[in-house]
């Protein structure tokens, strides 16, 4: 977090950055000036506006003398000053990503950690204080790893440091803080130690904090094994669980690792594990590599440095791994992408040659994946009445498959390889990727926009693929699910007809979330239409075989619908005549 601090201050035009926790204290502050007293009332001063404006989640500010920019994120609010909002939307861009990357409680409490081992005396406080809602074992032995070296405080801080030090205990549920605490409590009372009477409160409370918590989630034992649970418990190395640890049974230091992890040498296993990652990584076998990182963690998740230093091999590997030419063919890619996005969708492909004449995709099939030219070429042709009709060569640099990816649907064309490498991201992939980095679906769907769709393409021709004309009409409808046996399983909803013809028909409906909508595709559903004079429900099954998105910001999304059995002429003039009357 610190480097993403320090990273932002150095950007154009950036004269200070702020990190304010949730609780509205100062964590850490950036100025390309010379501090003043000023400075001292940062925290209050953005509090007073963050509680004013109902604690926003992003919200931009505009003075006299510049610019201001907050982000909040799990760990708190990002505050950003600038001259001029030159670096604003790299800004923006930095913190989304920083946002996805710190999703989890227990990422927001290593990197407060580090930034407890790193900060001043003067800042640790409020850290501490950052860190109470996550406080449990692993920051009970990083305080009282901090009371130990008590008599290095800076006097100046001392006081304030030990107060929260004290507050934070009582909410760790560790059987290890007790002691500490009544050591701290008997210093006192010889006149050692504590000159705050405040801090002599906190632990008190602190301690009958535990012993409630420690009573509930401990079982009784007897006082020979409570005196070796306090022993174990002393301040010491941060050590975690280990026999915990779950170990890939393809790691060929398996044994190796247990074994050092058994006689408590845990600094030489951790050491093993780096090894492999180091070798893993230069082998490209990053999967391998992960799945070590995570052993790493777990092993000791406080081991901050180490597991830093695991996810830098992991990831200068990556890089490396691809070749330059590779970043001449995306450079247009890599303009819209951050390096860690782009490295990170190259890893998520997989890499495939299809030689001269053969089909990367059918018409008419599902097959939810982006293909990326890499070399060669791609004819995409669709088979229309009056046979293959060619659209377009596609070479390198471009990608196909976008109609099929970012909405639901089946091929509407055939791709078939001139002799191409393609890389191949699936659908499961691109959520992870997503799930990483959030706004990388939206630059990967508008690069994909400078290219012409093969819809489009089609549409020129004036050529049709359908196998029966369409009526455009209009009326509500109304769809059900059906479960495999064609059994109704679920309440009737609302849409309105588009247009119907004997293989099927399309409809508009409205769905909040776009999720909603694209899980439609390919399900088979049942649909009420009104039809023949007087009108009657006619009721007919098919399968969604396509979900478009038609109005982003009403959230209007066509089902497009094959029917199981088609109809004749006169039932689909019947449902027009019906329609068209009751409009």
């Amino acid at each position: 977090m610190i480097n993403f601090l320090t990273k932002i201050s150095q950007l154009t035009s950036i004269h200070d950055v702020i990190l304010l926790s949730l609780q509205g204290d100062l964590l850490f502050y950036i100025k390309q000036r010379t501090p003043d007293v000023v400075d001292m009332k940062k925290s209050a001063y953005w509090n007073e506006i963050v509680t004013t404006l109902n604690k926003p989640k992003k919200a931009e500010f505009s003075f006299d003398k510049g610019y201001y920019y907050l982000h909040c994120l799990p760990i708190g609010y990002v505050i950003v000053g600038m001259h001029d909002v030159a670096s604003l939307v790299k800004i923006k861009a930095a913190c989304i990503d920083v946002q996805q990357k710190i999703s989890s409680p227990g990422i927001c409490k290593k990197i407060l950690l580090e930034m407890l081992f790193s900060a001043d005396d003067m800042e640790k406080p409020m850290i501490i204080k950052a860190l109470t809602p996550y406080a449990d074992i692993d920051v009970a032995r990083v305080l009282i790893s901090l009371l130990k070296d008590e008599e290095q405080f800076k006097s100046q801080a001392k006081n304030n440091l030990l107060l929260f030090i004290c507050q934070a205990l009582g909410y760790c549920s560790s059987h290890g803080a007790i002691q500490p605490l009544k050591n701290l409590l008997v210093s006192h009372k010889k006149g050692e130690r504590i000159q705050n009477n405040a801090t002599v409160k906190a632990a008190q409370l602190s301690l009958k904090q535990l012993a409630q918590s420690v009573d509930m989630v401990q079982p009784k034992m007897p006082a020979a094994k409570v005196e070796q649970s306090e022993r174990e418990n002393t301040p010491g190395p941060l050590i975690t669980n280990t026999s915990k640890v779950i170990i890939d049974s393809d790691l060929p230091e398996r044994k190796q690792i247990n074994d050092l992890l058994s006689n408590g040498q845990k600094s030489k296993a951790i050491a093993v594990v780096i090894q492999q990652i180091e070798i893993s990584a230069e082998q490209k076998l990053f999967g391998r590599a992960e799945r070590l990182r995570e052993l790493l963690i777990q092993i000791d998740s406080m081991a901050l440095m180490e597991i830093i230093r695991a996810a830098e091999i992991i990831e200068d590997a990556k890089k490396a791994s691809i070749a330059k030419d590779h970043y001449v063919i995306w450079q247009q890619l890599t303009e819209i992408l951050t390096q860690e996005e782009f490295v990170s969708l190259y890893h998520a492909t997989s890499q495939q040659y299809y030689p001269n004449g053969e089909i990367i995709a059918k018409q008419g099939q599902s097959l939810p994946t982006l293909f990326f030219v890499n070399s060669g070429q791609v004819q995409l042709y669709a088979v229309s009445q009056d046979g293959d009709v060619p659209l377009k060569v596609v070479r390198k640099g471009e990608i196909i498959g976008a109609e099929t990816f970012f909405e639901a649907s089946v091929w509407t064309v055939n791709a078939k390889s001139l002799g191409a490498e393609l890389s191949l991201l699936s659908l499961q992939k691109f959520k992870d990727l997503s799930t990483q980095y959030a706004g990388i679906d939206s630059k990967l769907s508008d690069y994909c926009a400078r290219f012409q769709s093969a819809g489009t393409l089609f549409k020129k021709t004036k050529k049709s693929t359908r196998r029966f004309d369409r009526t455009k009409t209009s009326g509500r409808v109304t769809y059900l699910l059906l479960d495999n046996q064609g059994k109704e399983m679920s309440i009737g909803a609302k849409g309105d007809l588009l247009d119907v013809s004997m293989g099927g028909v399309s409809l508009s409906i409205h769905s909040s979330k776009k999720q909603n909508a694209i899980n439609l595709f390919g399900k088979k559903i049942r649909v009420k239409i009104q039809s023949g004079i007087p009108a009657s429900w006619s009721m007919h099954d098919g399968v969604v075989r396509a979900v478009r998105n038609n109005d982003v910001i009403g959230n209007e999304y066509s089902l497009h619908v094959e029917f199981q059995n088609y109809l004749n002429s006169s039932e689909v003039q019947n449902i027009v005549d019906s329609n068209s009357a009751s409009v």
